[in-house]
This record gives C-alpha cells, sequence and structure tokens, in this order.
C-alpha cells in the first residue's frame, strides 16, 4: 500500500490535458483545506481585530516573496535549465540562484524584521494602537517567504521531471499546516502560534519535494563563485513579471493599509472575499498555466514557434470556457457562496452581507485574472 503511495507520488505525469487534470484535482483539494481553514478563521474570531491584525501581517512577507519568486520562479528559471546543454551547467544555475537568494534574503529579512516597529505604524496607520503585536507577527512570517523561496526552486526540478502530483502536493501542506496553527496552536499561545502554523506550512510546502530533489541529478547546493552575466540575464528576463505581480502585491499593500483605518473588521471582509475568489482562480487558471509551462517552455528554446503559438492559444481557449459560467455562476449565488462557506461561529450576517458584495466585484475580473496567470508565465 505505501509503496502505492509512492509510485503515486513520485510518478512521471506526460500532456498538457493529464497534466492540467491532475493539478486541478489537488488544486481542488487544496482550496477545499484553505475553505476549512477559513472557515475555522471565521468561526474563531468574526471579522474582528484578531483576524484583521492576522492578515494584515502578510502584506510585507508577501510583497518580499513575489519580488524574490519573480527570479526564483519556475516560469523564470525553467527555460533557462531547459536551455542549458550540460548536466552540470544545469546544477551550476540552480546552485548560484539557491546561494544568492539564501544570502540577500536572509540579510534583507533581519534589516526589516529590526525596522518594523518603525514602518509598521506608518503602512498601517490605522492599527498604531496595536501595533507592537502586529509587528511581532509581522517579524515570524519574514520567515514564510524564505522557506516559499527554498520550495520555488525545488519546484524547478520537480516540473521539469513531470512529477506534477509531488509539485501539487505542496500548497496541500501549507494549508495544513495553517489548520494546525488555527486549531493546536492558538490556543496555547494565541496568535504568534497562529502565525507560527504558517510557517510550520511553509515548510511542509517546501518538504515533501525535498527528498526527489536530493535524489535528483540536478540536486544542488551553496557555491562561492557566480556567473554575473547569466545572473543579471535571469534578473532582466524577470524584471517585467516582477513589475506585474508586485504592482499587484502593492495595490493589496495600499488597499489593506486603507482598510485598517475604517471599521474593524473591513480587512478581513476584504481577504475572506479575495480567498474565495481564489478557488476557482487556482483550480482554473493555476492548473492550465502551470501544465502548460513546460511544454511551453521547451517549445520556446527550440524555436518552434507556431506550435509554441498553438499550445498558448489552447490553454486560453480551455480557461476561458471554465471561467466565464463560473463568474455567472458567482456573481448571482454570492451570498449563499459566502454564508455556506464561511457562516458559523463569530461570523455573524453583517460579515456575510459585507463579504458577498466585495465578492461579486472580484469575481467579474476572474477570466482576466485566469488568463493573466498564464500569460505572466
Amino acid at each position: 500500500m505505501v509503496s502505492r503511495v509512492f509510485h503515486l507520488v513520485y510518478k512521471e505525469v506526460k500532456g498538457l490535458h493529464q497534466a492540467a487534470y491532475v493539478l486541478g484535482l489537488f488544486a481542488f483539494g487544496s482550496q477545499l483545506l484553505a475553505i476549512v481553514r477559513d472557515r475555522l478563521l471565521a468561526h474563531t474570531f468574526g471579522a474582528g481585530i484578531e483576524l484583521d491584525l492576522y492578515y494584515t501581517a502578510f502584506r510585507i512577507p508577501d510583497l518580499l516573496f513575489v519580488l524574490f519568486a519573480s527570479v526564483l520562479s519556475v516560469y523564470v528559471l525553467l527555460p533557462f535549465v531547459d536551455r542549458a546543454n550540460q548536466l552540470s551547467d544545469k546544477r551550476a544555475l540552480l546552485a548560484q540562484v539557491f546561494t544568492l537568494f539564501l544570502i540577500v534574503y536572509t540579510v534583507l529579512a533581519c534589516v526589516l524584521a529590526f525596522l518594523a516597529p518603525w514602518y509598521v505604524p506608518v503602512l498601517f496607520p490605522g492599527m498604531a494602537v496595536y501595533a507592537a503585536e502586529l509587528t511581532v507577527l509581522l517579524q515570524i512570517l519574514l520567515v514564510q517567504p524564505l522557506l516559499l523561496g527554498l520550495s520555488s526552486i525545488c519546484g524547478v526540478i520537480t516540473q521539469l521531471s513531470k512529477r506534477f502530483v509531488l509539485y501539487a502536493l505542496s500548497p496541500l501542506l501549507y494549508n495544513i499546516g495553517i489548520i494546525v496553527g488555527i486549531v493546536f496552536f492558538y490556543p496555547s499561545f494565541g496568535l504568534p502560534g497562529l502565525v507560527g502554523g504558517v510557517v510550520v506550512g511553509a515548510l511542509g510546502h517546501m518538504l515533501v519535494q525535498l527528498p526527489f530533489v536530493r535524489a535528483s541529478e540536478l540536486s544542488f547546493g551553496v557555491v562561492r563563485t557566480f556567473d554575473w552575466p547569466l545572473i543579471r540575464e535571469l534578473v532582466t528576463v524577470a524584471i517585467p513579471r516582477a513589475i506585474t505581480l508586485s504592482v499587484n502585491q502593492l495595490v493589496l499593500l495600499l488597499f489593506i493599509g486603507i482598510a485598517t483605518t475604517f471599521t474593524v473588521g473591513s480587512v478581513s471582509v476584504f481577504q475572506f472575499a479575495y480567498n474565495i475568489q481564489s478557488v476557482p482562480l487556482a483550480i482554473i487558471g493555476m492548473s492550465y498555466s502551470v501544465a502548460a509551462f513546460p511544454t511551453l517552455s521547451h517549445l520556446f528554446a527550440k524555436q518552434e514557434r507556431a506550435r509554441f503559438n498553438e499550445q498558448i492559444i489552447t490553454a486560453m481557449r480551455h480557461i476561458l470556457f471554465w471561467s466565464v459560467p463560473i463568474i455567472g455562476l458567482v456573481v448571482v449565488l454570492r451570498a449563499h457562496i459566502v454564508r455556506v462557506l464561511l457562516g458559523s461561529g463569530a461570523f455573524d450576517w453583517t460579515d456575510t452581507r459585507l463579504t458577498a458584495a466585495v465578492l461579486a466585484v472580484f469575481a467579474v475580473s476572474l477570466a482576466a485574472q485566469a488568463l493573466l496567470l498564464l500569460l505572466i508565465r
């Protein structure tokens, strides 16, 4: 039985649609866990100050992760790894990226953690009274991007090897870690225990891929020398993606900063609606974009432009085919969706109505967001 499970997890998955269905299935499972996570949060806190602090603390770490993930991403690294002719060159590239990330992020995170008491009240003026608590949560969460960044580098190897089941397990473990934090850590340690669960989830996100990566012929480690022209080329390629994703995170940072000045619970309502609209987005947009990318990378490296364009168009058609009807369903059934998913415990009818209104606004852009997930790759 155990051997069958390992065989399934490490099995190579070939073909766009087969990979998309595998990723879609696991994305659905991950989003179910995300719904359980949000329901537990809504039941425990409602749209209150504790949850406002929790969600606000994510903004700086998430922005940092996006900036670094723009370079560490599978969608940036994979074409460079695919282009390298020698196995030693592939390993060298991954090792250089790993080492630079480890050094640069560690230094930056330490600086941001030290300066947090000064910039937190400025960025989130409505949380000035709770600045000390928010600072502690932010400092703990600065560990998360480090772990997710390392996991992203590991993801290059698992995707290049077409081990999509293994790759898709990571988000499940991430959400399980957060659920563990809600159920077990929060009652004993309060909000620091809650964000501690996030760090545990990020650790699981990385560790599940590590055994395969260590056993792979592309296994990498720390290096002392760097091919700076290659690193510059990689960063140059990543800049458009970094700008696109960073703008989104900066907008979220701005919105959350403004929301902190509104009534208590505004940040929570915004984040709950954002999380719910992320469920169909992950199942449809993420599945097809992730499944298509290894093939697109290979075709681009081989200069097969006609097949490259054909593959993109095929993926876009399938994304639109599934996205458009879901937009209609979410807009029409928004209040029912929110009440069924979150309506429990401290999450009352007022919280439901506010979250449903924000969800309807988010839903209108689902098709565009899903296509963007493919195009930015």
